[in-house]
């Protein structure tokens, strides 16, 4: 019951403050973690404990761009005109892909665009 109750203050603190946040669990219900949105449209991720782990934010051009705990850089995604999702490390390379078929499955490739896995 005081688990419950310190959820519950939590998702009152974060509505009441206007932050728009998300809590993940695992399948046993225990938080793993959560995301809240910081004060530049920044989606900031943070561990159990609520320590920051990572953020990602959008750049001048749309891509979204990955970093860590101290705000290095540490990658990016891009979205091109066919809806694949690229994505590339912080020197820019391509490291791999997504993209998703009109039956909803996504398919995840590799940086010399072999099929890894899938999604449905």
């Amino acid at each position: 019951m005081i688990k419950i109750n310190v959820l519950n203050f939590v998702l009152s603190v974060i509505i009441s403050s206007n932050v728009c946040a998300e809590i993940y669990q695992d399948k046993n219900g225990q938080v793993i973690g959560s995301t809240r949105t910081g004060s530049h449209g920044e989606t900031i991720y943070l561990n159990k404990s609520g320590q920051v782990i990572g953020s990602t934010r959008t750049g001048s051009h749309g891509e979204t761009i990955y970093l860590n705990q101290n705000g290095q850089v540490t990658g990016s995604a891009r979205t091109g005109s066919n809806g694949e999702t690229t994505y590339l490390n912080k020197s820019g390379q391509v490291t791999g892909s997504a993209r998703t078929d009109s039956h909803g499955e996504t398919t995840y490739l590799n940086k010399n665009g072999q099929v890894i896995g899938s999604k449905k």
